[in-house]
Order: structure tokens, then sequence, then C-alpha cells
């Protein structure tokens, strides 16, 4: 738990690589009551392949991330971020609540997600609308180096417009009272 911080320059609030030759999971996370004062992004959860070797495993090791909780977050910054794993990753059950946030680029970068859920979140002086997840990171060849982050983290979706103040996302739907992503 991570409580009452102050974030500055272009720090990120939370990153969690998933290194791609590595299984991991993440858990159990939650910081509550952070002010942003700075340019850097909130979130940075991607595929992670700089050192890619699966040294003799067969099959791309599994990544999970649940039971996030980022609460009480006002402030100024640079970007929402991203949140996306490789095809077979698990991100589930992830709550941001109670923001109120002026973001320099509102975009957000959202790959399939379980059970994510906003509540009084609102980016800019009105209500974030969740972006339309994009596909997972296509999986790749065993034995082969993963294709770069460079090119997906290039395919921001950006949410604009009005939604209500709860808004979920499955890796099927976005969320149901969610505004469709706009210029």
């Amino acid at each position: 738990m991570v409580r009452h911080c102050l974030m500055t320059g272009r720090a990120t609030v939370l990153t969690l690589k998933l290194r791609t030759d590595t299984p991991q999971h993440y858990s159990n996370i939650t910081l509550d009551g952070i002010t942003l004062n700075g340019t850097g992004r909130l979130l940075n959860v991607a595929p992670w392949s700089q050192f890619f070797d699966l040294q003799g495993q067969t099959q791309l090791p599994a990544h999970r991330i649940d039971q996030v909780i980022i609460r009480n977050v006002t402030g100024q910054y640079g970007q929402f971020g991203t949140l996306r794993g490789s095809v077979g990753d698990t991100l589930a059950d992830i709550t941001l609540e109670n923001f109120n946030i002026t973001l320099k680029n509102p975009a957000f970068t959202l790959g399939p997600t379980e059970n994510l859920v906003l509540k009084n979140v609102v980016v800019n002086g009105a209500p974030y609308a969740l972006p339309t997840p994009v596909a997972a990171a296509a999986q790749r060849k065993v034995g082969a180096a993963p294709a770069g982050t460079n090119a997906a983290a290039k395919q921001n979706s950006t949410a604009t417009g009005a939604g209500a103040g709860t808004a979920t996302a499955s890796p099927t739907t976005t969320a149901p009272n969610a505004a469709p992503a706009g210029p």
C-alpha cells in the first residue's frame, strides 16, 4: 500500500513490467491519496521484452495482474498511460476511484481487462469514459524475440466525451455507459 504521496516531474505513478519470458503475478496493490504535480504518466502496465530469453522453455509464461486499487488522486499530470498485456495475460479487478485530475494528454491505451471499474473519475473537468480496448499484443513464435513495444505504444485510444460516474469494461465489451472514442 502506498499512501499520501506527491508525484512530481516526469515520474510514472505505477509501472508494472510484464516481462515476456518470466511468469509474473502482481496482486493486492493499493495507491491512495496521490497528489500529482508534473508531466509524467499515471500507469505503465505493458509487456516488456528488452532482455527476452526463454532459456529452453517451450511456452511463453503467464502473467496476471489483479486486485489493484488506485483512489483519491488529484492534481495535474502529463498523461493517463497504458494498461495492456500480451495474448494469454490476465488483467483483472482493477479499480480507479475518486480521481479529479487535469491531464495534458488524456489518452489511455487499454487492452483486454476483466472487471475494470471507474468510480467518480473526472479528467479535465468531465467524467471520464473508458476507451475501446485494443487487442492484446499478438502471440509470438516460441524461441523468437517478441515484437517490440514501440508500435503498440503508438496505438492510443483517446476517450472523450461524458460518461456516467461509474463504468466497467471486460475483454469482449466496452463500458455500457461510455461515450465512443473521438478525435
